[in-house]
């Protein structure tokens, strides 16, 4: 049995390039839905939060569409 490699087009974006930055990003999106940065700022959909609460919906959405859809 011969091993496959499934090749996909990729898009390296200035965001992507950031250092001490980690951001969670779906397939389908092109903005991350979380970025955790070095100074401690927190982003959900390209906006800074202001409580745990925006941070927790914006896992639960990464994580729904990181699983293929909504549970």
């Amino acid at each position: 049995m011969k091993n496959k490699i499934k090749m996909e087009e990729i898009t390296i974006k200035q965001s992507d390039l950031e250092s001490n930055t980690i951001s969670f990003i779906t397939a389908d999106e092109t903005e991350p839905i979380i970025k955790l940065c070095q100074n401690g700022d927190i982003f959900v959909k390209g906006k800074l939060v202001e409580n745990d609460l925006e941070v927790v919906e914006g896992m639960r959405e990464f994580l729904k569409k990181s699983n293929g859809g909504d549970q």
